[in-house]
């Protein structure tokens, strides 16, 4: 079995883990748009505001990603 985790003490793997699960259900609510449900009126640049908030969402989970493949998923050979 390989070990993913390195040298980490199991109680932050728990943490980290905890957290990021968090993050991750807090980034879903943040995607259901209830605040501009049938608003499509230009705001910025000509494009609706929705399309620049779901940019901002799909940048903000790309990023956590980001960062949790290399805090967690650390592979250590």
């Amino acid at each position: 079995m390989v070990n993913y985790m390195g040298s980490i003490p199991s109680y932050l793997k728990k943490k980290d883990i905890l957290l990021s699960f968090f993050i991750l259900i807090f980034i879903f609510i943040l995607s259901i748009d209830f605040w501009g449900w049938n608003l499509s009126k230009p705001k910025f640049l000509g494009l609706p505001l929705w399309i620049y908030y779901f940019l901002f969402l799909t940048l903000s989970l790309s990023l956590f990603f980001y960062i949790f493949s290399k805090n967690i998923w650390r592979n250590n050979k």
